[in-house]
């Protein structure tokens, strides 16, 4: 028996470049390979994720020194390509969406709060394109 073996689409994107195509060409594309990847990704499990984003860039818009709390956040937000990998390793996640991930975590530098920003609102602009792609 032969395995057939997904070819993933692979996205480029960058959170420090124009923002013309990003939240939407870009997103768009993302949410297709989503739709499309094995195992397909759910609304409710890209929610999950991007949730726990937002729940970081809520911390950093309510505290006295944003800086300050993003340098102490800033872990976290590295660990999430971790969660995506264990997600995927459970089959609950496919290979594009953990591409997407590691590549937007990557782009996140720790001396530039706004390239967090950037990847906040692009995974608002994919949550808005999943509602009609992705499945419950």
């Amino acid at each position: 028996k032969t395995k057939e073996v997904m070819q993933v689409a692979i996205i480029e994107f960058s959170l420090t470049g124009s923002k013309d195509s990003l939240f939407y060409e870009v997103a768009k594309s993302l949410v297709d390979s989503f739709s499309t990847d094995y195992p397909a990704m759910t609304k409710t499990q890209l929610r999950r994720f991007y949730q726990e984003l937002i729940s970081i860039r809520t911390l950093l818009d309510q505290s006295d020194s944003p800086k300050d709390e993003y340098i102490n956040q800033y872990p976290f937000i590295r660990m999430m390509v971790a969660k995506v990998s264990y997600a995927k390793g459970r089959k609950k996640a496919g290979d594009s969406f953990h591409s997407f991930i590691q590549k937007g975590i990557q782009q996140i530098t720790k001396d530039n709060i706004d390239t967090l920003f950037t990847f906040c609102d692009l995974f608002e602009a994919i949550i808005a394109f999943g509602s009609d792609k992705l499945r419950n």
